[in-house]
């Protein structure tokens, strides 16, 4: 093997290792993405669960006041 396929087996690795290394950070960001959405979403779940509370009491005591009307 002369010099030449030796520099181009070691410029393939680099670059198959930058890849790696690349595609490894891109992993890692869509991961966070993933649990700050499933963040999210579990808040907006909390927030509607008590709307739908504060609604239900509304509705309680709009019959309440329609019973005396």
């Amino acid at each position: 093997m002369n010099r030449v396929d030796k520099a181009i087996q070691f410029i393939t690795l680099a670059a198959i290792c930058a890849l790696y290394v690349y595609l490894e950070k891109q992993h890692q960001q869509k991961e966070a993405y993933l649990q700050h959405i499933d963040s999210v979403l579990i808040k907006t779940d909390s927030l509607l669960i008590q709307a739908q509370k504060q609604i239900d009491s509304t509705n309680a005591a709009i019959a309440e006041i329609g019973e005396y009307l």
